[in-house]
């Protein structure tokens, strides 16, 4: 059985993301594991604070947590951070639908399992998101260590992914490598045409002065490229799919957005959760498997 690459660096211990609703601060939460009703989902649910949090205040002086040191887990730094677009649709929570990276995007139909290929233009100027009601965001992760734990930063925001990733270049360059450098990731204020100049909270990161002494060489510093240059291969899959020569740019789904919103009032949301993108082949993923067939057994029991 061929396994899927691993999407992430080492299993996180918790998420640092942006808390909006305490003045824009860092907040370091880890997952809850606990039924829920899909309709009662929302971008709260399932963290709580991690014990790190408060660590990290007492131990920085913070009032509030506005700053991590952290260090990285790869030289390259497009093997630190990734992000795409993911597009939900309304009352199905298992998968997104629509996967893109701004060119070029795929669109799931979730009651047969096929793939389709599609311009992307993101949110603000895709057809589905206008004419069908399907909500897409801006998604970015970076792993990073935080005391020598694994944590995953989280962020919807194109100003942080773009500061963060050209602050990995801009270390890159000027000292050679990425992994024997100490970073604080930390929130600041922009503003800019498209906020109307009105100020908002996002994510940089700047390199202390603290230096480690110890980076990543030899064959430790060629399996981790390899496993960066893993992630992203698979990262960037998602995005290919060769089913047209030309992507298509219209309004109209390749399927009846009834029929998925149907799907989602049926399936079982546990065993849409456990797919990962990309689907590949059934040979190539068992999972897909599973997947095509219950969904064509319930399409056909709705005929």
């Amino acid at each position: 059985m061929q396994h899927l690459k691993p999407i992430n660096a080492i299993p996180p211990v918790g998420v640092i993301k942006v808390d909006e609703a305490n003045s824009g601060e860092l907040e370091i939460v880890s997952h809850v594991h606990c039924p829920i009703a899909p309709d009662s989902l929302d971008d709260s649910h399932g963290f709580e604070r991690h014990p790190l949090h408060e660590d990290l205040k007492g131990k920085t002086g913070q009032g509030g947590l506005k700053w991590i040191p952290i260090r990285l887990h790869f030289e390259r730094p497009e093997h630190n951070i990734r992000a795409r677009y993911e597009g939900w649709a309304d009352g199905f929570e298992g998968m997104p639908i629509c996967t893109g990276n701004g060119q070029k995007a795929v669109l799931v139909d979730v009651t047969t399992g096929a793939r389709h290929a599609r311009i992307c233009k993101g949110p603000k100027l895709c057809k589905l998101v206008q004419h069908h009601g399907v909500k897409c965001s801006f998604q970015a992760r970076a792993d990073v260590l935080v005391n020598d734990q694994a944590f995953e930063v989280r962020t919807n925001s194109e100003n942080a992914y773009s500061a963060i990733l050209a602050a990995l270049h801009h270390a890159k360059a000027r000292f050679g490598n990425l992994t024997g450098q100490m970073f604080n990731l930390q929130t600041w204020q922009k503003s800019t045409r498209g906020s109307g100049f009105e100020p908002f909270t996002t994510l940089t990161l700047l390199r202390t002065n603290a230096v480690d002494a110890s980076p990543l060489t030899g064959e430790t510093a060629q399996r981790m490229d390899q496993l960066g240059e893993e992630i992203t291969e698979n990262w960037e899959q998602a995005f290919e799919v060769n089913l047209a020569d030309e992507l298509p740019d219209s309004c109209e789904p390749p399927f009846q957005m009834a029929k998925v919103k149907a799907q989602s009032k049926t399936s079982d949301g546990k065993l849409a959760e456990s797919v990962l993108f990309p689907f590949k082949t059934e040979a190539e993923n068992p999972m897909a498997a599973v997947i095509n067939k219950r969904a064509s057994s319930v399409t056909e029991a709705a005929v």
